[in-house]
């Protein structure tokens, strides 16, 4: 669900107007087994999310900022920026204004530093997997009642609100997350406000961070003049860089601190529910089943912003490596090396295949070129008797531009680089892969992988496969037969999978073979990094097929 007009403003609020200054210390480190005790987690078999009434902490938010294998940015080559007074105080930005802004910082560091990829920088929208953070803001906003009161008497009133409270901790953990030795404010020149959020929440919680030596300030040119402006790229030189606290010269600043308790207090709630299990309820898990919203994150989580095919500025790419993990206390053990991910010049991979959960996140992650999303469909060909090259999937697309129907599959769904890096890497070290695998091809295996999690991922209910149309049949050992069918009609998003024949001089009509509630899903003759099932199995599941499909049944050996 959307976020109410009215909660948009208030998030969007406190970006531009700011807090009052309170005294802290540094929060403290998040201990491992408190990473999934609360906060909204997402169920990998429903894509959707399961939520309790405790609001996460600030060291369990570090712990997402720091998980690079669900979207998180922060790594010891990733450097993060903050800003602060970049529009007029007495007026809101448009979302136009605010991506203009966004994008000159993002600017900024790829002429500052030209050697350095757009991974190597990181802020609050896209330093942690929004919809996560999309799902806390639902939730918290669909049961206002349900959270434990929070701040103390002569507190700032928005300190018992949860959403703001989970906004404010969510602003101190990116600074608390950082491991780079440096950060940068982007600002203009003057004084900024002392009762923003930089002036309170970050900038104070940078200082703390231990790993921060050195904080620099970039004075950007006046908005109103910026935007007018259509200078040439070469033309631009970017304004030049000030410290503006060095941990050798300079004090650590005192500032607020976040309210919702870490361990210690956590583990007494936790301790007081064993020993009376039918206590408070604000400790009871709720499944929140929240779908998830693969938007894009706009300014603060508050409002849309463009589709992967009209990039949003900040031109995101791929998530830092989980084999460079900083080892700091704090950090989630369970991260470990697995797959190809990107670094900061080239892609880091070890000899473990990735598994289908993995794949799925990257089909979901908008951020990183992933393309499902509850308002695009996915689609599929088998059997349509040509080579599978441009002709076959301009027929397609053109298909579905022509219906109006946004959409995506196997071959744009993802990240196609990191998908090449798993190809060479598995190449250049066939026998490591081969020992893992028992012998079997493991580019096999990795294919396999790939369309059972373009099938599982898909978030909107209707599906397409593009095949001949009848009497034409698709052949029983395809992938789509074996792997990407069952896998849609196992998936809970779907409710509808169409079959259309695309080629030129067909009818062209959309047949509907499949549909939740009429039909029964169908099981998988194979499923990702798991073994061929019995003959048996793949005769039922063909017979199963027919069934379900008004005589349409499974198409060809290959694609």
């Amino acid at each position: 669900m959307k976020l109410p007009l009215i909660h948009m403003v208030l998030v969007f609020m406190l970006l531009v107007v700011g807090i009052p200054k309170l005294i802290c210390t540094a929060p403290a480190p998040l201990d491992i087994t408190d990473s999934e005790r609360r906060q909204c987690v997402k169920d990998p078999q429903t894509g959707q999310y399961d939520c309790d009434f405790n609001l996460p902490s600030v060291g369990q938010m570090v712990a997402r900022f720091r998980d690079t294998v669900d979207g998180g940015r922060a790594i010891s080559e990733a450097t993060p920026w903050f800003y602060t007074r970049l529009w007029s105080a007495h007026r809101n930005p448009t979302e136009q204004e605010v991506q203009f802004v966004f994008s000159q910082c993002k600017y900024w560091f790829q002429k500052a530093f030209p050697t350095l990829p757009s991974s190597s920088n990181y802020y609050v929208n896209d330093g942690i997997n929004p919809r996560l953070v999309y799902a806390q803001l639902d939730f918290i906003h669909g049961n206002p009642q349900e959270f434990l009161p929070l701040g103390n008497p002569g507190d700032h009133v928005n300190d018992r609100d949860p959403a703001t409270v989970y906004i404010r901790c969510l602003w101190q953990a990116l600074s608390m997350s950082s491991l780079n030795r440096e950060a940068y404010l982007f600002t203009q020149s003057g004084d900024w406000d002392p009762e923003s959020t930089w002036a309170t929440i970050e900038y104070p919680t940078l200082t703390q961070n231990s790993n921060i030596q050195r904080i620099w300030r970039v004075n950007m040119p006046d908005w109103e003049d910026s935007s007018d402006s259509e200078d040439e790229e070469d033309s631009y030189v970017p304004p030049e860089r000030e410290v503006l606290w060095d941990r050798s010269v300079d004090a650590p600043i005192d500032g607020w601190q976040c309210p919702v308790p870490e361990l210690a207090e956590l583990a007494k709630r936790h301790e007081t529910l064993e020993h009376a299990p039918a206590a408070p309820q604000a400790q009871t898990r709720k499944s929140a089943q929240i779908s998830e919203s693969a938007q894009p994150s706009g300014l603060a989580y508050g409002s849309s912003t463009s589709s992967p095919h009209q990039p949003i500025p900040e031109n995101s790419a791929a998530v830092a490596a989980p084999s460079m993990i900083s080892s700091a206390q704090g950090h989630l053990q369970r991260l470990q090396s697995r797959q190809c991910v990107e670094g900061t010049h080239q892609w880091n991979c070890d000899f473990e295949l990735p598994t289908l959960d993995e794949i799925t996140d990257r089909f979901q992650d908008e951020l990183d070129f992933g393309m499902a999303s509850p308002l695009r469909s996915v689609w599929f060909y088998t059997n349509l008797g040509q080579e599978i090259d441009n002709r076959v999937l301009e027929d397609c697309k053109g298909w579905m531009i022509g219906n109006s129907i946004d959409s995506y599959y196997e071959g744009d769904g993802l990240d196609r680089e990191w998908v090449i890096a798993q190809q060479e890497w598995i190449e250049i070290h066939l026998n490591e892969f081969l020992a893992k695998t028992g012998g079997e091809d493991p580019q096999h295996i990795l294919g396999l992988c790939v369309f059972e999690a373009l099938a599982a991922s898909a978030l909107n209910p209707d599906a397409y496969v593009f095949t001949k149309g009848a009497p034409d049949i698709w052949h029983v050992d395809s992938h789509w037969a074996k792997v990407e069918y069952p896998a849609l009609t196992q998936n809970p998003f779907i409710e509808r999978i169409w079959r259309v024949d695309p080629r030129p001089g067909q009818c062209n009509q959309q047949e509907l073979i499949w549909e939740r509630g009429r039909d029964q899903p169908i099981p998988l003759v194979r499923s990702c990094l798991q073994p061929l099932n019995p003959p048996a199995a793949a005769t039922s599941a063909a017979a199963t097929t027919t069934a379900t499909t008004n005589s349409v049944v499974p198409g060809p050996t290959t694609k």
